[in-house]
C-alpha cells in the first residue's frame, strides 16, 4: 500500500513539474508592460527623427517645420505609470 502511494506521489510530482515548465515557457513568451513601453517610445522617437530629417531643407539645414516636429513631446505612457 505504501509503495503504491509513493509511486503515485512520484507520478504526480512529475506531472506537476511538467505543468510548471509549460507555464514558465508560456510566460517567457509574453512581453512585459515595461518592455512594450520602451519599444513604443523608441518607435515614436525613430519616426519623429525620420520626419525631422525629411522636413529639413537641402543639405540638412533645419527649418521651422523640422524644428516644430522636433519639439513634439514624447507620448505619455500607455501601459505603465511613468
Amino acid at each position: 500500500m505504501i509503495d503504491t502511494l509513493q509511486l503515485r506521489i512520484a507520478e504526480l510530482e512529475v506531472e506537476r513539474d511538467k505543468a510548471k515548465q509549460a507555464a514558465d515557457y508560456e510566460r517567457s513568451l509574453c512581453v512585459t508592460r515595461g518592455e512594450a513601453e520602451r519599444e513604443r517610445l523608441a518607435a515614436f522617437r525613430l519616426a519623429k527623427g525620420k520626419a525631422v530629417l525629411l522636413a529639413e531643407d537641402k543639405g540638412g539645414v533645419p527649418n521651422s517645420l523640422s524644428d516644430a516636429i522636433d519639439q513634439i513631446a514624447d507620448p505619455k505612457p500607455k501601459w505603465s505609470q511613468a
